[in-house]
């Protein structure tokens, strides 16, 4: 993470229907890639259908890829110009081709850790994450058989008390 960085605009491909709100200007992680190293993203606990921002992923002549390990599924939610124009990402199979390529990710399914590669050497690319909060009301509670046990042997000792000291 680069909180240091700036993101010169926050293209509109960052957003669609289903996600209306945009990563902040920083804190990204930043890329040059060209290597085979292992990238990630840790999350303390299990994230169902997480989302990933790229920006400006390759230039006009310049292809770059992420190819996410562990056999992921996810989708192209949107894709997009950015500050630099572009915008085509392309996608096979669990990996990823953006040719100045901006637009947001959603994976399918849980997860504690997303990884990648980039194999492909360009100046300066770079993603963010994040997660659909459940704006739903939380369901009620639902207590398991033995509180229930509990409830209604404490309610029958009460009802018992009673009857005997009446």
């Amino acid at each position: 993470m680069d909180y240091g960085s700036h993101l010169y605009n926050v293209p509109p491909s960052f957003t669609n229907s289903e996600v209306t709100n945009t990563p902040g200007t920083n804190g990204m992680l930043l890329m040059t890639g060209g290597t085979g190293q292992i990238n990630g993203f840790h999350f303390s606990e299990a994230v169902v259908d997480p989302l990933i921002s790229l920006f400006s992923a390759g230039q006009a002549g310049v292809p770059v890829s992420f190819n996410f390990l562990n056999n992921v599924t996810f989708s192209i939610l949107s894709e997009g110009a950015g500050n630099w124009g572009g915008g085509l990402l392309t996608q096979n199979g669990a990996s990823i081709t953006g040719w100045e390529g901006n637009g947001l990710l959603k994976f399918h399914g849980t997860f504690t850790d997303i990884l990648f590669t980039t194999p492909d050497y360009e100046f300066y690319y770079g993603a963010t994450v994040g997660a659909l909060a459940d704006m739903a009301v939380p369901p009620t509670a639902i207590p398991e058989p033995a509180t229930f046990a509990l409830i209604l042997t404490g309610l029958g000792m009460i009802g018992w008390t009673r009857r005997r000291k009446s």
